[in-house]
């Protein structure tokens, strides 16, 4: 059912058994979860189904250098489907070596491996609408000094809210509200439970969800601000009791930083399927043994073509909106796909010559914060200030796989490798906008905000779904592994649900 809260009675109170908080990518997965199994939910929606000015105004905010305050906005949609809403659509489930405890990487290590969400990958898979066939990462070469390893994305832009739409609006146990607006989860007096979330209408309307469980499906960023302004009860916020909330943001760097040449006739990096197509693109990353011995955090190698990824995000940090970037787009994709061929006339074999990005693994860092600012947007919260830092291991990560790549391709002939002139590892690069990490899930509640099954520390009826969670960023885009989570918290709360019936 489709309800408009501009249209709820002020003061009107909900009764449910689940209420979601956001439908984004997380919400409208664990939505789907229970839809059909016996439990009434509400899905609450800050939006509309299409963009709009005045609601897309409530994700500005404050940066720290190196970000520009228009990141806030830029990175993030607040409608219907959220993100998904400009999502390229990269599918790839998170390496093992993410989830480990690596002694070079502080603050490493996830309270879950990569076969515990083996399972919730196959059924996202499904969410995602991809081949649940994840081929692994293999050697480049059949060599035993070879030190890349090659894999496969999965490229399926998914936009949630208009596929899913239809389903969750039609669903007789789910109640679809847009423009409603979170403003407060409102603790029991004793702070060990939500008692209901406080919401307004895009108007003077004001409303109350009451629920036996909660989830935050808000976003990377907005997870953890909503627990920071439900700071009633609990003085710190929800599930803050030690300074956890907000911590270890992450990004994914993107550094521009060198170009390879290769002939058409040999190495690994000439064959065509290297390139994207329209269901899957391969990549290349240093082999885990690699990492270890350099002591470098995980990336992906990436070659691109046109549109470049990064030239979009400029635009929109630049432009600050969507609107001004989608004739980019069109005429960029009026360009063509190809790689450029460089070569005289009558040149055999020709050469293909390409720019290629490292996407880098962010190191967790607990000064890297989600934090409030003093100023409030037009419902009285206090908007973000968002501190991304970055670390010297940040840069040596990304030095170091050029360097391997480069000494590679000429070692094996692959071809050579040209670093961008005057780089500068620490101004060249820009964020991925994939927000990560502040409500980070650890089973000690002294260095996370979230337990092994997503559930914050100390609240016994409130879940948390989205990448806010991860431990670790890994290089893999968010979406993918945020929706396996999803899952599988939707699994864990429908049992902790039927016991309570």
């Amino acid at each position: 059912m489709l309800i408009d809260a501009n249209q709820l009675d002020d003061g009107a109170v909900i009764e449910k058994d689940l209420c979601i908080l956001g439908a984004g990518a997380a919400g409208i997965a664990l939505a789907l979860e229970f839809s059909g199994h016996g439990f009434s939910v509400a899905l609450l929606e800050g939006g509309g189904f299409e963009r709009d000015a005045e609601s897309q105004a409530l994700y500005e905010g404050v940066c720290e250098p190196p970000l520009i305050d228009p990141y806030l906005p830029a990175s993030r949609l607040r409608y219907f489907g959220g993100t998904t809403n400009h999502w390229l659509g990269y599918c790839r489930p998170f390496d093992d070596i993410d989830f480990e405890q690596r002694e070079w990487v502080p603050h490493s290590g996830w309270p879950i491996t990569r076969a515990t969400l083996e399972p919730f990958y196959r059924r996202a898979a499904a969410v995602c609408k991809v081949a649940p066939d994840f081929a692994g990462i293999e050697p480049l070469i059949a060599e035993p000094a070879n030190r890349i390893w090659t894999f496969p994305f999965h490229i399926a832009p998914l936009r949630f809210g208009y596929a899913y739409r239809g389903v969750l609006v039609d669903a007789t146990d789910i109640e679809v509200f847009l423009h409603a607006n979170a403003l407060r989860l409102a603790l029991r007096p004793n702070g060990d439970s939500v008692d209901h979330v406080e919401v307004a209408a895009s108007g003077d309307r004001r409303f109350q969800v009451r629920a036996k469980a909660f989830v935050l499906a808000l976003g990377g960023i907005e997870n953890a601000r909503m627990l920071l302004v439900s700071d009633d009860v609990q003085s710190q916020g929800v599930g803050n009791q030690h300074d956890q909330v907000g911590r270890y943001f992450m990004d994914h760097p993107i550094f521009p930083v060198a170009q390879i040449c290769t002939s058409h006739t040999s190495g690994p990096f000439t064959d065509l399927s290297v390139r994207n197509t329209d269901t899957w693109a391969r990549s290349f990353r240093l082999a885990d043994g690699e990492q270890e011995r350099s002591r470098i955090l995980n990336g992906c190698l990436s070659f691109n073509l046109i549109p470049q990824v990064e030239d979009v995000r400029q635009q929109l940090l630049t432009k600050k909106s969507w609107d001004t970037v989608e004739a980019y787009l069109a005429a960029e994709e009026q360009a063509g796909r190809e790689v450029t061929v460089i070569g005289r006339e009558g040149e055999d074999p020709a050469l293909f010559f390409s720019r290629f990005d490292v996407r880098a693994e962010h190191a967790p860092n607990p000064d890297s914060r989600v934090t409030l600012d003093h100023e409030v947007d037009r419902f009285g919260l206090r908007r973000v200030r968002l501190d991304w830092r970055m670390q010297a291991i940040d840069f040596e990560s990304v030095r170091r796989a050029v360097e391997v790549l480069a000494e590679d391709a000429g070692r094996f002939g692959w071809g050579r490798v040209r670093l961008a002139p005057d780089i500068d590892l620490e101004r060249s690069y820009s964020p991925g906008f994939h927000h990560m990490g502040a409500t980070r899930m650890q089973e000690d509640p002294k260095h996370g905000v979230v337990d092994r099954n997503c559930m914050v520390h100390g609240v016994k009826n409130l879940g948390i779904a989205g990448s806010s969670v991860f431990c670790t960023s890994g290089y893999a885009n968010p979406t993918f592994s945020l929706v396996a989570l999803a899952v599988r918290l939707a699994d864990h709360l429908q049992k902790r649900l039927g016991g309570l019936a």
